[in-house]
């Protein structure tokens, strides 16, 4: 009888990878004493912070168009943690949900409309008369 016993190997995430690596290049670099290895590390810390910037920015512009507001306000947040890119948006929406509501409520505060007073034919004298009762007609430019 085979037995066999499964380990599932532990799940690694982005940055337990970006370790391994950035611990193989160092190592490599201290046994080739190369200065070129200098340089990758460089060139690598280089295109992972360009990376993270890319990943923290579009995680922003998801989550600001789930929320509707413009995805504009993405670009500061390139350099934030996923934690705080989701309380930021959260507090953009509530702010900004709540400048909405003030501005519609200032604004149906305003004035009603007033109705224009309406006179009686007989109160009105001959030019309001006539204007009330005859419009004028569109100029058709014949006489």
């Amino acid at each position: 009888m085979n037995e066999t016993t499964e380990t599932a190997a532990p799940a690694l995430t982005r940055e337990d990878v970006l370790a391994l690596i950035g611990e193989a290049l160092s190592a490599r670099s201290v046994e080739s004493g190369d200065a070129g290895a200098a340089d990758e590390r460089t060139e690598l810390a280089q295109r992972e912070e360009a990376l993270r910037r890319r990943e923290a920015r579009a995680l922003a512009e998801e989550a600001l168009a789930a929320a509707g507001l413009p995805k504009a306000l993405a670009q500061p947040m390139e350099t934030w943690s996923r934690e705080e890119i989701e309380k930021a948006v959260a507090a953009l929406e509530q702010a900004f949900r709540a400048a909405v509501t003030e501005a519609v409520e200032a604004r149906l505060q305003g004035d009603a409309p007033r109705a224009g007073v309406l006179r009686s034919l007989n109160e009105m004298d001959d030019p309001d008369y006539y204007a009330a009762v005859y419009p004028t007609p569109a100029l058709t430019g014949t006489l």
